[in-house]
Parts: C-alpha cells; sequence; structure tokens
C-alpha cells in the first residue's frame, strides 16, 4: 500500500491517502486489512490544515464539471441523484444541466467524519474519531483537519455504479470527466484542494469525441475572456476558474495521464516530488491510490491528480 501523499496549495497544506476496493487477490495486504468488514468502495482520508480563517458554511465539497453530462433517461437518473445526495448530506447543491454542472454540500455533512484537533495532537491518517467541538464557527483556523470520505456504490475498478436493474456506465454519463474529491470556498470560488479520479476507459472515449470536446472547450474560453459580456459572469460558467487547465479541459489532465503510462509503461506514476505536491495545476499527479496488489501492476484508475 503506498504511504500518504503531502500537498500544498495556496489555501491548504496537508497529507492524503486513498484506498481503493480491488478484487480478490489484487488488493494490497495493508489495504485488505483496513477494508475488511467494510462495504466501502474507496475511501479518502485527508488531513491538513487551511491557511486562512474561512467560515465552515462556506466550505463546500462536491464536483464541478466543465461541460454537460451525458444524462440518460429520467427513470434512471432519478436513482443516481440520490446517490449523490446520500453522498453530500444534507444542504445538497445540485445542478445536473447547463455546460458548467456541478453537485457540492457543506463539508460537516459531506464529509463522512470529521475530527477538529490541535497541532501536535491530531490522531493517525486512519485512526480519527468524530470530533467536531473545537471548530467554533470557523473553518479549523489553525487547527488539524482530520476527514473521510468513502462511497459504497460506484465501482471504480469498473466505473460504473449499479442503479438496480442498471449499471451505469460513468464514463459516458459524465462525458470522459473525473470524479472530483475537492474542498471549495463558496464564498471565493477558490479550491483548497481538488483531485480527480481517471480510469483508462476515459482515453478511448475522449478521443472518440476530441473533435466536440475541444469545441466545446473553446467556446467556454471565449465566454471567460474579458469583455465577453454576462454569460460569462455567473461563477459556475467561467471556465478558467473551474479548471485551471482552461480551454485543454479533460483533454488536457487525459494528456497528463496518457503521458505518465508512456513514460513508465504500465500507468502508475508513483508519488511526485518524493511523495510531495505542491502547487495547483494538472502537471502534479500522485499515486495516492493504493496501487493494487503486490504485483504491483496498478489499477484501472491510474493517478489522482491535484488541480
Amino acid at each position: 500500500m503506498s504511504a500518504p501523499v503531502e500537498f500544498e496549495t495556496e489555501h491548504f497544506k496537508g497529507r492524503v491517502q486513498v484506498l481503493f476496493k480491488r478484487p480478490p487477490g489484487l488488493q494490497a495486504a495493508a489495504a485488505e486489512e483496513l477494508l475488511r468488514g467494510k462495504k466501502r468502495q474507496i475511501w479518502v482520508a485527508l488531513q491538513g490544515r487551511v491557511k486562512r480563517p474561512i467560515p465552515l458554511d462556506d466550505l463546500q465539497c462536491g464536483a464541478w464539471y466543465t461541460r454537460p453530462l451525458q444524462l440518460p433517461a429520467q427513470f434512471i437518473l432519478t436513482p443516481a441523484l440520490e446517490w449523490l445526495g446520500r453522498r453530500l448530506g444534507g444542504g445538497l447543491e445540485l445542478r445536473v444541466g447547463g455546460d458548467t454542472p456541478h453537485v457540492a454540500g457543506p463539508l460537516c455533512s459531506g464529509a463522512q467524519l470529521l475530527n477538529i484537533s490541535v497541532p501536535g495532537q491530531e490522531p493517525g491518517l486512519f485512526e480519527a474519531e468524530e470530533d467536531a467541538r473545537l471548530l467554533l464557527g470557523d473553518g479549523g483556523g489553525d487547527h488539524v483537519i482530520t476527514m473521510y470520505y468513502y462511497d459504497h456504490s460506484f465501482n471504480y475498478e469498473t466505473f460504473r455504479m449499479a442503479v438496480p436493474p442498471f449499471h451505469l456506465d460513468m464514463v459516458r454519463l459524465m462525458d470522459a470527466q473525473p470524479v472530483g474529491i475537492s474542498l471549495r470556498d463558496r464564498a471565493t470560488g477558490d479550491f483548497l484542494f481538488r483531485f480527480e479520479v481517471w480510469h483508462r476507459r476515459m482515453l478511448d472515449h475522449l478521443e472518440e469525441h476530441k473533435h466536440r470536446i475541444q469545441a466545446h472547450a473553446a467556446r467556454a474560453a471565449a465566454l471567460a475572456a474579458p469583455g465577453a459580456g454576462p454569460a460569462a459572469a455567473h461563477p459556475h460558467d467561467d471556465a478558467s476558474q473551474l479548471h485551471p487547465a482552461g480551454a485543454h479541459g479533460a483533454l488536457g489532465g487525459a494528456e497528463g495521464m496518457r503521458e505518465l503510462q508512456d513514460s513508465s509503461g504500465r500507468g502508475d506514476p508513483g508519488p511526485a516530488e518524493g511523495g510531495k505536491l505542491v502547487g495547483s495545476t494538472a502537471k502534479a499527479v500522485a499515486a495516492a491510490a493504493d496501487a493494487g496488489g503486490e504485483d504491483d501492476t496498478g489499477p484501472a484508475y491510474d493517478a489522482l491528480a491535484l488541480i
């Protein structure tokens, strides 16, 4: 199992470790022990400090996309939306239509576990218990935040989600956009951190639809340009704000993943800069996820990228 990856952005400094459920025989022994008896398909353990005071009510976790989702029929979509509601808890902010859909919820309900500790007294990354008594109305201040996110429904090995009697192909539904693991300041639009989970099957989808995707990215960049008019004024419609890659969008991220595959020969990039991530661009990609089995072949999801 990989070690926690340290990272730092303009607004947050911490470490992260992500476990994915693997098929029998492929799970690393340490990860298998942590996941034993649990139904979790993913377990994100994140710990760190916010660099500036942010009101707790303004901290949002969720996913923000840079182009439309390819939505199924309503009778299939409704259970998927219910899954999102369970994932992010109360106060769900949902926008599935339009050019820049997003789904977000307050940190206090979106995280399955939240622990606020005095520096030096923080728990081990996978040993935290619920305890938010030190929050007192801010986003952690000088305290150390430990948060868990886990999900039982989304199979990251196949990138499909069971919505009985259907199995949704999430690569197609999300138009080959990655699953986001993000924390955002709602008041300013700043991301404290933003990780993405990609799957190899996205590469074929992006290649097949690259002309449509590139055309949409170019339109979004034009709307976000200075003097483009009121159409770019909505905070969720600013492509440059939502994705630092700007007009390159998902293709830029996918090319980064392809470069990792080409350079490593198997798509398992290993930790960047000795396990540390610094900055806020898609250039920094880390094997924060459990890389899988003892054979070290790596999972189908190649990397988590800090963007």
